[in-house]
């Protein structure tokens, strides 16, 4: 990012939409724009190319076509999204057991991806968890989507990338690769809780990753990010033991 000035520009645009969608540190919770339609969001993803506002994506025939024709995940498992929709401002697939969507993965017209979620759950004594191995999964399943459009659509950077947990204070990471001893049953190292009431975790980027590898290592370095915010550096994500050691493990991630 050679041109400071054009990065800075960027960089208030990216402002100026996630401000929008309430992405921010400073936001109670991310419900605006399709964050809304989840009831319990805990966690979003949202990927900004360098100008939101110089693509218009059309969602015509050959979009939906491409748009839901469902494939593997870039890990392997199939994610059984349960519906496809539209709105204003993006097409959306998600998955839902009533009206309220439990997490969605949209591009936006800007051709930006975003990806929203609940990882989190109460435990005894007031504690509260988020699953790391499910997030890391949804953080790739995210990036790969936005290099398919990368590559789809033409669609140039530079670009960003931020995740937001909301609510963590008083929480811890849980959800672990086989190995790792989880600190909701009582087993393993347990760090002090998450006191900050809202992470965010932000990347910049010239290009976006293309090679599948490549998209892979972007969600690994996030997955590290987000065990670095609570503590933690044993980049549990990833199978301590067993056949997987040392790799990301689909059988041990649904959606």
């Amino acid at each position: 990012m050679s041109d400071l000035k054009e990065l800075d520009r960027a960089r208030e645009r990216w402002r100026l939409v996630r401000r929008r969608l309430g992405q921010s540190a400073d936001s109670e919770r991310g419900s605006l724009g399709l964050a809304h339609r989840i009831e319990s969001l805990s966690a979003r993803l949202l990927i900004l190319p360098g100008d939101p506002f110089a693509t218009d994506l059309s969602f015509d025939e050959e979009f939906w076509g491409w748009w839901t024709n469902e494939g593997p995940s870039p890990f392997g498992t199939r994610v059984q999204w349960t519906n496809t929709t539209v709105t204003v401002d993006a097409a959306v697939k998600y998955k839902s057991s009533s009206r309220e969507w439990n997490t969605y993965l949209g591009l936006h017209r800007h051709g930006g991806v975003e990806v929203g979620f609940d990882p989190s759950w109460s435990g005894s004594q007031e504690r509260r968890f988020f699953r790391l191995l499910h997030t890391v999964g949804l953080v790739w399943i995210g990036a790969a989507a936005q290099a398919e459009a990368v590559g789809r659509f033409g669609l140039t950077g530079p670009w960003e990338l931020s995740l937001v947990f909301y609510q963590t204070d008083n929480s811890y990471l849980a959800g672990f690769g086989n190995g790792w001893g989880e600190p909701h049953r009582g087993h393993g190292w347990i760090p002090p809780a998450q006191q900050e009431p809202r992470i965010v975790i932000r990347r910049e980027l010239d290009t976006f990753p293309e090679p599948a590898n490549d998209v892979r290592d972007l969600a690994f370095d996030v997955g590290a990010r987000i065990e670095d915010a609570w503590g933690g550096t044993y980049r549990r994500f990833l199978d301590r033991d067993g056949d997987m050691k040392g790799k990301f493990n689909p059988r041990r991630w649904r959606l």
